[in-house]
């Protein structure tokens, strides 16, 4: 069937419809528009593929109860479509391949039973997805078949979490995307990646820094209590407190007075020094990780 650039003034109904071609699409209709509903459901099957790439649907594209496989490898191609919604849910048989690549869509609605090898969401935009499932969910969903890395589908993903107000799971996406990215970096930058992730989650997860930090504090607060360091000569400071002591040297903006008033000796320094080291990672993890989920928010 071959509806190349034609112009339906109301809806269309193919529910039923029996298309086969061995060789290249059953369904070719680039530049499709429809003013109602393209219903391809309840039995419809096309063997051989389906192209609508840039097709204008107002109302539902449907392949609801669809059988979208075929005698070899077959694709759903989308690609640039602006649909009302599209329907993919209670499919007899999923496509090989679905492009959804820079397609524009209302509502998304699928299930378990669309399950596409490859499936490009580049660039696509929604408003809703039904039904409404968890980020890690999703993420299954997104990746799949997922080769290189696409910052835009993450991005896509995060953006309909934020307008449900569910934050934390667009930091679930968005976490998730920060650890594809990293996977595409040399070495040294993997390194750095995986330290901001331990120790903020690449700011997605915040609150992992103060139990750094107060892990970071209580073992010094325990070795300084143990083993107090001596007053610094001719100082005349204050009292000695292995809390303030250990605050004051892991905490690079922190002065309370400890440090300059008593000196660590022996294995002591070199638990201040490795105290300051680690003060000073955490804080720039921290920063570098909040700045970049304050950008993007």
């Amino acid at each position: 069937m071959n509806l190349y650039g034609s112009v339906v003034g109301a809806g269309m109904e193919l529910d039923g419809a029996q298309l086969t071609r061995r060789h290249g699409p059953a369904l070719r209709a680039p530049h499709l528009a429809v003013a109602g509903d393209l219903s391809c459901a309840d039995g419809f099957s096309a063997k051989g593929g389906i192209v609508l790439t840039g097709a204008r649907i107002d109302g539902q594209l449907s392949f609801r109860g669809a059988d979208l496989g075929g005698l070899g490898p077959v694709t759903l191609d989308c690609a640039d479509a602006e649909l009302g919604e599209l329907a993919l849910d209670r499919l007899a048989s999923s496509p090989d391949v679905v492009l959804l690549t820079g397609t524009t869509a209302g509502t998304i609605h699928d299930d378990s039973e669309f399950l596409p090898q490859r499936l490009e969401l580049d660039h696509a935009r929604y408003e809703t997805l039904l039904p409404p499932l968890p980020a890690r969910e999703r993420l299954a969903w997104l990746t799949r078949g997922q080769g290189d890395y696409q910052p835009a589908r993450y991005e896509q993903l995060a953006a309909y979490y934020r307008r449900l107000g569910h934050d934390e799971e667009a930091r679930t996406v968005l976490l998730a995307k920060q650890r594809h990215r990293r996977s595409t970096l040399h070495l040294p930058a993997k390194l750095w990646g995986w330290m901001q992730e331990g120790l903020v989650g690449y700011g997605y997860r915040p609150a992992r820094s103060f139990g750094w930090l107060a892990l970071g504090i209580a073992v010094t607060t325990c070795y300084f209590a143990a083993f107090p360091p001596t007053p610094s000569d001719g100082a005349k400071g204050p009292a000695f407190v292995a809390l303030a002591y250990a605050a004051d040297v892991f905490l690079p903006v922190l002065d309370l007075g400890q440090q300059r008033a008593f000196t660590a000796h022996g294995v002591g320094q070199w638990v201040v020094w490795g105290a300051v080291v680690a003060g000073w990672v955490l804080a720039t993890a921290v920063i570098a990780g909040v700045t970049r989920a304050l950008s993007r928010t």
